[in-house]
């Protein structure tokens, strides 16, 4: 199976960062093929919120030198835990191409026109682990931040991986009662966000999985931070933690419809004979 891992900051708590480590480690050793995405998102970069592909006109020299330190970081983490990982900046061996373009707001952004999986391939067909930072170097020699959220789903789109698995510090998405919910109908989520209290950064994390969905990639879920030992076991067990994010209408849903989710949900637990 191919598999594509979305974290952030990871390296900040090196207990979580050695989890992670363990976990790849497991999934090769068994036969699955994993890329690991990573990247900062820097505030106050001037940039128009609704682009796909963000320009970080904030993106300092210190600011790529944290980025790289933590792809060297996570690379040597994967490397002591027995996986043999590469770092590479997402833009490398053109594994993607950008473009200038104007958002709504008329605000300079850059537009992700195509994304390579090749390395990514080649890589993970030898045993090892791409491990691909947002940092880009646009061919008219700017970097360029890309959103995190949005090129893991572009990645594993590409790829044609699996799975797509967030690595979050919350432990899901949380209904207006404040239970974290066990599935969510990707096709709700407009109705969603006016009856539960979901912060911004959710909210673009969960638009990705709806890309990815759509795109057919065939799980997509958020997964806490704490649950990384449930890595190795995601295609062989079941993991209650976290939020499946499903599309269950597949198109346009009702508030009648999507009141109903619960309920669907139930029945695929009921039905699902087979381990998660």
């Amino acid at each position: 199976m191919k598999v594509v891992v979305k974290v952030t900051r990871l390296t900040e708590n090196q207990e979580d960062a050695w989890k992670l480590g363990r976990a790849t480690a497991c999934l090769v050793h068994d036969g699955h093929s994993v890329a690991i995405i990573h990247g900062h998102h820097y505030e106050n970069s001037g940039v128009c919120a609704s682009a796909t592909i963000e320009r970080c006109r904030s993106c300092t020299d210190a600011a790529i030198v944290e980025i790289e330190r933590e792809n060297r970081n996570m690379v040597g983490v994967l490397n002591r835990a027995g996986t043999a990982a590469l770092g590479i900046r997402v833009g490398d061996g053109a594994t993607c191409d950008l473009r200038k373009a104007r958002c709504i707001c008329n605000r300079e952004s850059v537009e992700l026109v195509r994304m390579n999986a090749r390395w990514i391939d080649c890589i993970c067909r030898n045993q090892g682990v791409p491990v691909i930072s947002n940092l880009a170097l646009a061919s008219w020699g700017e970097h360029c931040l890309l959103d995190a959220d949005n090129l893991a789903a572009d990645c594993a789109k590409a790829w044609r991986a699996d799975a797509l698995i967030y690595l979050t510090t919350v432990e899901g998405v949380r209904s207006a009662d404040g239970v974290t919910m066990r599935w969510l109908d990707i096709s709700c989520l407009d109705i969603l966000k006016s009856k539960a209290e979901i912060t911004h950064d959710m909210l673009a994390k969960l638009r990705a999985c709806g890309r990815a969905i759509e795109s057919g990639v065939g799980r997509v879920r958020i997964l806490p931070l704490a649950h990384i030992d449930c890595l190795p076991v995601f295609f062989s067990s079941r993991i209650d933690a976290g939020t499946e994010v499903i599309n269950l209408h597949g198109g346009m849903a009702s508030a009648e419809g999507c009141d109903q989710t619960a309920l669907h949900a139930q029945m695929i637990n009921a039905r699902a004979a087979r381990p998660e």
